[in-house]
C-alpha cells in the first residue's frame, strides 16, 4: 500500500501486469483457498464465511476501520486502511465476474510458461461447485 519516500519507483504492479498480460485485465490482488483434503460439504461451509466476512468489511467499513484504529490492530493510518478496505473488500470481492476469472486465468497462464506450473490451470476448474449445494439440501 505504502514505501518510503525516498525509495525511486521505476514501475508500479499495475503497469508491470498490464505489459504481461496484453490486455487491461484486473490485476489479482490476493485470493483465498482450501485444502481438497476438506469435505465438500465443509468446504461450502468456509466458503460462506469467508464471504459474510467481506460482506460485513464491506457493508460496515466505517466501523471496522474505527475499531481497527482504535485498538492499534493495524499499521496504517486512516487513508491507507481506506485504500486497503476498497481493495480487498468491496462489492468485486464476494463473487467472481468472468473478467476476473479471465484475469487469474492469465495470471496461471504466465506462471505456466514461467514454468512454475506442469499443466496450464484454469481457475474454474478449481472453485467449489455452488449446484452440489443446491442438490444436497433442497
Amino acid at each position: 500500500l505504502n514505501f518510503d519516500e525516498s525509495l525511486e519507483v521505476e514501475a508500479h504492479l499495475w503497469d508491470i501486469w498490464c505489459e504481461l498480460a496484453k490486455d487491461e485485465l484486473p490485476l489479482p490482488l490476493g485470493g483465498m483457498a482450501l485444502s481438497r483434503s476438506i469435505p465438500l460439504t465443509q468446504a461450502i461451509k468456509y466458503e460462506q464465511t469467508l464471504i459474510d466476512a467481506v460482506k460485513i468489511a464491506t457493508h460496515h467499513k466505517p466501523l471496522l476501520s474505527k475499531m481497527l484504529l482504535e485498538r492499534g490492530l493495524i499499521r496504517v493510518n486512516s487513508d491507507e486502511l481506506n485504500t486497503y478496505l476498497n481493495l480487498y473488500a468491496n462489492e468485486h470481492s464476494v463473487c467472481l465476474s468472468e473478467i476476473q476469472y479471465k484475469a487469474i486465468d492469465k495470471l496461471f497462464e504466465l506462471g505456466y510458461n514461467a514454468g512454475f506450473y506442469s499443466q496450464k490451470l484454469l481457475s474454474q476448474d478449481y472453485i467449489i461447485p455452488q449446484e452440489y449445494k443446491e442438490l444436497r439440501y433442497e
